[in-house]
């Protein structure tokens, strides 16, 4: 904890011991709600990063990795046999996520092996 922070809460702390008993409750209530922020402070920064538009491949990135041209690759979407999403209007929308063509890959070297 930096020194700030342990200076603020010395002063709260004296300022406590002087506060009269009928502004307790209001204090507690405060204190409380400060109490629920810095918790969802601490597990915020724990959460995972929004997806990245990098976690996304285009149908012609997708071709050029795996080989095949973006006319199948289009094929394989249409039928479900590559999972995919629709970001943006028409084809030119369609993405495929990488973790999730990563995957596929693995499935399709399992299959031919």
């Amino acid at each position: 904890m930096n020194a700030l922070v342990c200076a603020h809460l010395r002063l709260l702390a004296a300022w406590l011991a002087v506060t009269p008993p009928a502004d307790v409750p209001e204090v507690s209530g405060e204190l409380e709600r400060l109490r629920v922020l810095a918790w969802q402070r601490a597990l915020d920064a724990q959460a995972p990063p929004a997806p990245e538009a990098a976690e996304y491949l285009t149908i012609p990135q997708v071709a050029e990795r795996l080989r095949l041209s973006k006319s199948f690759c289009y094929e394989l979407t249409r039928r479900g046999m590559l999972p995919s999403h629709q970001l943006g209007q028409g084809q030119r929308g369609l993405r495929v996520k990488l973790a999730e063509l990563i995957a596929w890959e693995a499935t399709r070297a399992k299959d031919s092996s």
